[in-house]
């Protein structure tokens, strides 16, 4: 699921003990603590509840370790991409990490609406979305195909600032791209012109 319980609570007016964590859904998680109190020990400690939870396909963990290297360990597990720690030539690594680009390429996002109309797909869709529209800031970009114009989800569509116009099925399609079905690009292959809107 989305919670992490990774710590134990204290519930003193039952005097008992619960699990404890975070809840991934709910947003980020901060740490603050000076160091030996336990920060940097609850940052292997979520790595390594994630990793015994998911599978090395399903998780991929980042680790850049500007501590005292204690993190180091994290490295050796199949869902770490990239670990960089801090000493010599670290900091050529870091700013490599931090400037690590993704890139998402999605072939047919028409089919992948159709395949995901279930509640648990809309939840993994609407994920998509969000990722579609805050990855730029963060590095992440997406690279998305789809035959139907008309069935691009508005939360993408506003948030697309290059759309290119190929061979569609209607040319009044071309509209969607603020385009008349004149502008369209002649029906080579390859061909395409860029919207207007």
């Amino acid at each position: 699921g989305e919670q992490v319980n990774f710590a134990v609570s204290d519930d003193p007016d039952r005097q008992r003990q619960i699990p404890g964590g975070w809840d991934m859904a709910g947003g980020n998680l901060m740490l603050v603590g000076i160091p030996g109190f336990g920060t940097t020990t609850a940052c292997a400690t979520v790595a390594l509840t994630l990793a015994q939870h998911y599978a090395p396909k399903d998780l991929d963990l980042i680790v850049l370790d500007m501590g005292a290297r204690d993190l180091e360990p994290l490295e050796k597990l199949p869902h770490t991409s990239a670990y960089v720690g801090s000493g010599a030539g670290g900091r050529e690594k870091q700013m490599r990490l931090l400037r690590f680009l993704m890139v998402v390429i999605i072939d047919g996002l028409a089919a992948l609406r159709d395949e995901y109309q279930d509640f648990e797909g809309m939840a993994l869709l609407e994920g998509m979305y969000r990722a579609y529209a805050d990855g730029p800031d963060l590095n992440m970009h997406f690279v998305i195909t789809t035959s139907r114009a008309r069935a691009i989800p508005s939360a993408i569509d506003e948030v697309t600032t290059q759309k290119w116009m190929f061979r569609l099925a209607d040319p009044y399609d071309y509209s969607t791209g603020g385009l008349k079905p004149a502008e369209a690009p002649s029906p080579v292959p390859g061909r395409c012109v860029p919207s207007v809107t």
